[in-house]
């Protein structure tokens, strides 16, 4: 094996696992210098052992590099990813939010008095009631997605665009909280469509 080779073969070992672009610069980056060592000391036999105990010399440097780009890879993820899981994260919380919400509100229908006494009791079972329709809204919508997304998506949304409409005094707080879990439903619904959409076609694919 001649040095280049040799050092050609151990930028590929120790690369494995980084990023592709992070690969491709280091072996163009190792190459060139390969290419420059033989243009100034010659294509001779002492030049590839000049080139191959280099490798060997610089070998714990490499290794070293390694880290330091393995390391920066987990220490700054992709931004893809990350704002992704901080939608999902910040749908979810809104959306157990609105379900607790409405499950205190139509407490009163189980006989809780959990209301104070600042509600009057017309307040009290109204208020119950469209809380116990929209919570459960909620609850079958979610339930629902799976197997029919279109209509599970559109009783998540109607409640949670409802719950913005009837807490109109609220809405700089309970309107992007809205936003945030019909957001989440459509997306859910359209994935759990196509999903639904591949299965059929499966299906009809097989003799």
């Amino acid at each position: 094996m001649s040095g280049d080779r040799l050092a050609l073969w151990w930028v590929d070992r120790y690369t494995r696992g980084l990023r592709p672009d992070t690969r491709a610069e280091r072996r163009a980056e190792i190459a060139s210098d390969l290419w420059e060592h033989r243009h100034d000391a010659g294509d001779t036999w002492s030049t590839h052992l000049a080139i191959a105990w280099r490798c060997v010399r610089g070998a714990p440097a490499d290794l070293s590099w390694r880290r330091s780009r393995a390391g920066r890879r987990r220490a700054l993820p992709a931004r893809g990813p990350l704002l992704r899981g901080t939608g999902w994260a910040v749908a979810g919380m809104a959306y157990v939010f609105l379900v607790v919400q409405h499950a205190w509100f139509a407490s009163a229908l189980l006989g809780l008095d959990l209301y104070g006494s600042d509600w009057s009791p017309g307040d009290v079972e109204r208020w119950s009631r469209i809380s116990g329709a929209l919570v459960a809204a909620l609850l079958g919508g979610v339930l629902l997605l799976r197997v029919t997304p279109r209509l599970g998506a559109a009783l998540v949304a109607g409640a949670s665009l409802g719950t913005a409409g009837l807490m109109w005094w609220a809405l700089p707080l309970i309107g992007p909280i809205a936003l945030a879990v019909t957001t989440g439903a459509v997306v859910i619904a359209r994935r759990r469509r196509r999903a639904l959409g591949g299965e059929r076609a499966a299906v009809v694919a097989v003799p």
